[in-house]
């Protein structure tokens, strides 16, 4: 009967657990976005992007700085990086 309890209650303490590792994760997470996004809007700053396509929480314009940012910026040093973040966002599901 000991061992049922003891368990029982070792599964509660793992189910727990799992739950909060899952609103960690889910916390880091959105840490990352915050980041990338505030990384990426200041990589973009120097370069010639338009002002509307700056709004990194909209998806539409991620599509399109992923596209488009190398073209009139090919010389710019930070491209891959900027690439990178991009692309990081977009999975992230920056909608």
């Amino acid at each position: 009967m000991r061992v049922m309890i003891w368990l029982a209650a070792l599964l509660i303490a793992l189910y727990i657990a799992l739950g909060n590792l899952v609103m960690v994760e889910a916390t880091n997470m959105n840490d990352n976005k915050d980041f990338a996004q505030a990384r990426l809007s200041t990589l973009l700053e120097p370069l010639s992007v338009p002002l509307m396509r700056r709004d990194l929480d909209n998806m539409s314009n991620l599509r399109w700085l992923q596209r488009n940012v190398g073209i009139n910026n090919s010389e710019a040093e930070s491209l891959d990086t900027i690439h990178l973040l991009i692309r990081t966002l977009i999975r992230r599901g920056s909608n």
